[in-house]
């Protein structure tokens, strides 16, 4: 029977690499993934980094098949936004922001992301208190691992 990591051990598998790019991003995925049922596992947000660093793409993660966020409170999201020397990651659990009723937007900003005043909604991204950065390149240094849960990406320009 293969060797299967417990649930405690995938929320933290990758935690070590983490820390070694950014000890506040660490401390922020750990607290959102103690804090929900689902969980992003570390090394996902490490290969969402590495793939948003290589492609300039916006890329937005989550554990399940794209769409569970907008209904189930409980599904974690890390949206990942390339600036000019730098990664940002934001990680939160979905939530609304008209009291308790689910919405499609996961940060006010998001809602009808793509479209709209792109430029204006990744200022907001980057003045935000929950973003942690990292620079470029040091998340070129990840190792190229393939992406295994749900993720969208966006071309946009600054």
């Amino acid at each position: 029977m293969p060797n299967q990591l417990s649930k405690q051990d995938a929320r933290t598998e990758g935690r070590i690499d983490l820390h070694q790019v950014s000890p506040a991003l660490l401390e922020r995925v750990l607290a959102v993934n103690y804090r929900l049922r689902q969980f992003l596992p570390p090394r996902q947000i490490l290969a969402g980094i590495r793939e948003s660093a290589d492609s300039g793409e916006i890329i937005l993660l989550q554990p399940r098949p794209s769409g569970y966020a907008w209904s189930d409170r409980t599904v974690p999201l890390a949206l990942i936004v390339p600036f000019y020397a730098d990664i940002c990651v934001r990680l939160t659990g979905a939530r609304s922001y008209r009291g308790n009723q689910p919405t499609p937007a996961v940060w006010m900003e998001l809602r009808g992301f793509p479209k709209g005043d792109v430029a204006g909604k990744i200022a907001k991204w980057r003045q935000a208190d929950d973003a942690v950065f990292i620079q470029r390149t040091e998340a070129m240094e990840i190792a190229n691992i393939s992406i295994e849960c749900s993720w969208q990406s966006w071309n946009f320009e600054l």
